[in-house]
């Protein structure tokens, strides 16, 4: 698949960026789980899934960009944006996407990850939309210092769980075995055409957490921390700001 033009992203050269890690992959396979793991770094905030990445990737260059990048990480509707559980001022952010000379959309993204960042006390932030799995590339091109990790799960285990969600696709496992396997094809395709693609089982998530996570972290240049071995504060405390969202 060829690359969009992205006339409005910020050329790759520029000042080296750190690792952002992108969290894909099928749904109810770990990704949330892995997401409060990493948030449990003390130098990574991982913000509830976006949603308008794949969108803003998209973008051509027009006079409005700035405007119409606003319009979209601002929505505030699914499934375009999640902006009321960021905990971010949508005026401020519109006033300082503005400022950007000359605007990009890489510039802009890479704001919203920085002020998440700051707005955690943190110094990096990433990113975890499942979904996102079907447009790597297109984010790899917006944002070169993504680094993507996949993972995976049992597809028995997997539809298990997701049959149980309002989000499932069916009910019929086999179409839903059918919808694993091309969220995992779609991944290790993009995936093999990708500078930096890791795959992570939730297997090994859940049976040896610091391994995994150790190798995560050699993967996103982060020091190993104990504190990431424990991530059931940070997960309790996010689902209770996700159910009390507006």
């Amino acid at each position: 698949m060829a690359m969009p033009p992205h006339a409005m992203a910020s050329p790759a050269v520029a000042v080296a960026r750190a690792p952002l890690p992108v969290i894909v992959g099928c749904p109810r396979s770990g990704t949330s789980l892995l997401a409060v793991m990493l948030d449990a770094h003390p130098a990574l905030a991982m913000p509830p899934e976006t949603a308008f990445l794949k969108h803003v990737a998209m973008l051509r260059p027009a006079p409005d960009a700035a405007r119409r990048f606003v319009d979209i990480v601002t929505a505030d509707r699914s499934p375009i944006s999640n902006w009321s559980d960021f905990g971010l001022n949508a005026a401020d952010f519109a006033t300082r996407v503005a400022a950007l000379a000359p605007f990009s959309a890489t510039a802009a993204t890479r704001l919203f990850y920085d002020l998440y960042a700051a707005s955690e006390g943190k110094p990096r932030a990433g990113e975890k939309t499942p979904d996102n799995i079907f447009v790597m590339r297109e984010i790899a091109a917006l944002l070169p210092e993504a680094h993507f990790i996949h993972v995976l799960r049992d597809p028995r285990d997997t539809a298990l769980s997701w049959r149980k969600t309002w989000f499932a696709p069916s009910q019929d496992f086999r179409v839903l075995g059918e919808a694993w396997r091309h969220h995992v094809d779609a991944g290790r395709h993009a995936g093999a055409s990708l500078a930096h693609y890791v795959e992570v089982r939730y297997e090994a998530l859940v049976q040896n957490p610091a391994d995994a996570r150790a190798r995560l972290c050699d993967f996103l240049a982060l020091p190993f921390v104990p504190a990431m071995t424990d991530g059931s504060a940070r997960g309790a405390a996010r689902i209770a700001r996700l159910k009390g969202r507006p």
